[in-house]
């Protein structure tokens, strides 16, 4: 969003994208057509498989240590304290929204909660059973229910 908007700040006449599919932006830079690819940082170009000989301009957020001949000629490094301003309602706004994201979890966890307690327990207990099963040896399950202390034995072989 910020580099469709701020495209005339970054040196370009026009632009269009971005696109889904292919590199990210076509454009007029310096009266010439580009082809234009962003990323955060250089070696997200590398990393993405880009074509070096495809892409004129490559857009960044910051600089890294990449060999240069693995880029585009030409690289535009994005103003980070204009980007940080630009960004600033759409970042709080996701995070108000993500707040509100993690208390309807709050509210809805403790039964979760309780249900993952449950399908662990049973997780643990047939294991144990097919565990025991297997080297035919008898297990003693022993657990508490309301204070009262219940004892189920399985001598190898058979289900509780």
């Amino acid at each position: 969003m910020y580099i469709k908007d701020n495209y005339k700040k970054l040196g370009f006449t026009s632009l269009s994208g971005p696109y889904e599919i292919g590199y990210d932006f076509r454009g007029i830079y310096e009266g010439k057509p580009v082809v234009v690819e962003a990323e955060r940082l250089p070696k997200n170009f590398v990393e993405h498989k880009h074509n070096p000989k495809e892409v004129d301009i490559l857009i960044t957020l910051g600089e890294d240590d990449t060999d240069r001949s693995l880029l585009p000629q030409k690289i535009i490094k994005v103003d980070a304290e204009d980007f940080v301003k630009y960004t600033y309602e759409m970042r709080r706004a996701y995070a108000v929204k993500m707040k509100e994201k993690r208390e309807e979890i709050d509210r809805i966890l403790p039964s979760l909660a309780v249900w993952q307690r449950i399908k662990n327990a049973f997780a643990t207990l047939y294991a144990l059973l097919i565990d025991d099963t297997a080297r035919g040896t008898g297990l003693e399950i022993n657990y508490w229910t309301g204070g009262n202390s219940k004892n189920y034995r399985n001598s190898g072989g058979g289900s509780i």
